[in-house]
């Protein structure tokens, strides 16, 4: 799934804001699974992956501090992203997020869910850019653009998709907290 996968890959590529509250995530402390909309995305995993085979992946270094990754990394991971946005129709001809493409892949025919999205949608729209790093060799900012979004719906999930408890309670805490970790 293309939410699971670019938050997996997302925590690698974010820094924190400096404390150690905003340490990037340990493998046991992504609760994604906290907020249960339907995959709104399943339609764009294909793609997804289809662009991560056609990219070639760059040389991973060596194990150490995730939140230090390499500027290849980076790309490789920017790169996937604008190709799985493009293969979607998610960009303009201009590689500018698509609005309607957009609202259409997320639609939930959910009310409530359907009206955090839309709000999501366009506060993202209006701050994404501003995220870009235009040193890399894909600067869409698909990947932005998709990580505010998921962030957007994560930290605003309707209570009927929501799971109660202290895990998930404390993540969504840290999302709010530390922006840049999605």
């Amino acid at each position: 799934c293309v939410l699971i996968l670019s938050h997996l890959l997302v925590f690698c590529v974010r820094a924190g804001a400096g404390d150690d509250d905003c340490a990037p995530f340990k493998s046991n402390e992504r609760h994604w699974e906290c907020c249960k909309p339907t995959d709104l995305t399943i339609n764009a995993s294909n793609s997804f992956k289809k662009c991560a085979d056609k990219i070639p992946s760059p040389t991973r270094p060596p194990a150490g501090d995730a939140s230090k990754l390499s500027p290849a990394l980076k790309n490789h991971v920017a790169c996937i992203m604008e190709c799985s946005f493009l293969e979607n129709g998610l960009l303009t001809d201009d590689k500018d997020i698509n609005k309607t493409s957009i609202t259409e892949l997320y639609s939930s025919n959910n009310k409530e869910l359907d009206a955090v999205i839309n709000e999501a949608i366009s506060d993202c729209l209006d701050s994404y850019k501003a995220d870009v790093d235009q040193s890399l060799d894909c600067t869409s900012g698909a990947f932005e653009y998709k990580n505010c979004v998921d962030r957007y719906i994560f930290v605003n999930c309707p209570s009927s998709f929501w799971t109660p408890g202290k895990a998930c309670s404390d993540f969504k805490s840290k999302i709010v907290k530390c922006p840049k970790l999605i």
